[in-house]
């Protein structure tokens, strides 16, 4: 009976402490994001361990200073939306299912920037591979950009039809690169729904470019692995430049 109650007391704490870290870092604390989703994922049958894991994440951020400003991006008219969005297959506690996540910036064209968004998530289903997960991440992402994207043109142009915020996509993996540039379909017939989205985003302009970048200049790396440093996110964060 006492074994059954440190566990209930101990789950309850766990749960209160994540939550607490969840909210953190949806508002002001990007870079602890994967670590939330790594926990959240182990919160039905919570252990010792994640108990030790949540304490340390806490540390972290009391140790490691962040600060989110907003800087003057100079012309509202001439701002764009910059997106950065990545996965990792079948690296959470399961087992089987995939993180996925992604930070977007405003940017002026004094090349000032501040982040509107940012999530680390599990993918909404078990995928095969990389590619599928990347595909996922970055419909997401756009998803995500496309609104805030619809909410400044209406603010700035009195538009509601469409989005005339440029949206410029970043990722670091060349398959999703080369398949949303080809007209070949990929191997994958399910995830050909998800590219052919994809493309036609960049048909119909609704995203502006899809960019290929090593990952050591993939900032929402840190969104879907464990153990990735988080300084460059923070630096840039700090400095408000983008492209420092």
């Amino acid at each position: 009976m006492k074994t059954v109650i440190l566990l209930i007391r101990m789950t309850l704490i766990i749960c209160t402490l994540v939550g607490q870290l969840n909210w953190l870092g949806s508002q002001t604390r990007p870079d602890c994001s994967f670590d939330v989703l790594e926990l959240s994922t182990s919160l039905k049958h919570p252990l010792r361990e994640d108990m030790f894991r949540a304490n340390k994440t806490l540390k972290k951020l009391k140790l490691e200073e962040s600060s989110i400003l907003f800087p003057d991006l100079g012309d509202p008219k001439l701002m764009k939306l910059v997106v950065f969005s990545d996965a990792s297959h079948a690296n959470l506690p399961d087992g089987y299912s995939s993180a996925g996540g992604y930070i977007i910036f405003l940017v002026g064209n004094n090349k000032r920037s501040c982040p509107l968004a940012w999530e680390a998530k599990k993918i909404r289903r078990v995928v095969k591979s990389t590619l599928a997960a990347e595909t996922l991440a970055l419909v997401e992402a756009v998803d995500m950009a496309y609104y805030l994207g619809r909410i400044l043109t209406e603010i700035l142009y009195r538009n509601k039809s469409s989005c005339n915020i440029p949206i410029e996509c970043f990722i670091d993996n060349k398959s999703l690169w080369e398949n949303a540039h080809s007209t070949k379909g990929v191997s994958e017939r399910r995830l050909r729904i998800d590219i052919a989205a994809i493309k036609e985003m960049l048909e119909r302009k609704e995203i502006s470019a899809i960019k290929w970048v090593e990952t050591s200049h993939q900032l929402s790396d840190c969104f879907t692995k464990k153990g990735v440093h988080v300084r460059k996110l923070l630096e840039i964060l700090k400095s408000e430049n983008l492209y420092s």
